[in-house]
C-alpha cells in the first residue's frame, strides 16, 4: 500500500488454498488445538483426581490448577520469546536448532515429572500412600512447565 501498488483481494478459495499450503500455519494450528484439548481434559479431571488421590480440599485443588495453568501460561507468553531469543531465535538454522533443543529439554523434564506422577498416582489409587506429598507439587510443576 505504501508503495502505491494496487491491492488485490483474492477470492476465499485462493486465500484458503494459500493457508492450507503453509506448513507453519498448519503445524501451529494443530499444536494450539492439541494444547486446548489437553487443557480441557485437565480441567475436567483436575478436581476429582486431586481430591480423590491426594485428599486435598476443593479450594486448594482449584488454586493449584489456576497457578499451574494460568500462571504457567502467562509466564510462557511473557518470558517465552525472551528465552527463545537467548537460545538463538528462529531466524537462522542454528538458532532454530538451538531453540528447539531448549523446548525439547523442557518437555522432557515435564515428561519425566509426568512419569513419576503417574507411578505415584497408580500406587495411591491402589490404596498405598507411600509419598509425602512432594509428588503433588511434582505434578503441578510438570503441568506448569508444559503451559509455560
Amino acid at each position: 500500500i505504501a508503495s502505491g501498488a494496487p491491492v488485490t483481494m483474492d477470492g476465499i478459495q485462493d486465500q484458503l488454498g494459500e493457508l492450507l499450503r503453509n506448513r507453519l500455519y498448519i503445524r501451529t494450528a494443530l499444536a494450539l488445538a492439541s494444547v486446548m484439548f489437553v487443557t480441557s481434559g485437565i480441567q475436567f479431571l483436575w478436581v476429582r483426581l486431586f481430591m480423590a488421590a491426594w485428599g486435598i480440599g476443593k479450594g486448594e485443588t482449584v488454586t493449584g490448577f489456576l497457578v499451574s495453568t494460568g500462571l504457567g501460561g502467562a509466564i510462557g507468553v511473557v518470558l517465552g520469546p525472551q528465552f527463545i531469543d537467548k537460545c538463538g531465535g528462529f531466524m537462522t538454522t542454528a538458532g532454530r536448532r538451538s531453540s528447539l533443543q531448549f523446548i525439547v529439554r523442557l518437555m522432557l523434564l515435564s515428561v519425566a515429572g509426568a512419569v513419576v506422577s503417574i507411578i505415584d498416582l497408580a500406587v495411591k489409587l491402589n490404596g498405598v500412600h507411600w509419598s509425602d506429598g512432594m509428588s503433588l507439587y511434582l505434578v503441578w510443576g510438570s503441568i506448569f512447565v508444559i503451559f509455560a
